[in-house]
């Protein structure tokens, strides 16, 4: 599975994230960002992807 974000945001300034994290659990699956085009990837290579903020 391929999936191009774990979570789409507004591009708002009130929308705020802090402390995000996406996994590939197994490295089977892809997630291409954290937060819309921020943040990642997860994938078979980096499992685990942090994303500290957004914006």
């Amino acid at each position: 599975m391929t999936a191009a974000r774990a979570i789409e945001a507004p591009d708002h300034p009130n929308v705020r994230f802090t402390s995000m994290v996406t996994v590939s659990l197994g490295g089977t699956g892809t997630i291409g960002h954290v937060v819309d085009n921020t943040g990642g990837p997860s994938n078979a290579a980096s499992n685990v992807a942090d994303l500290v903020r957004h914006p």
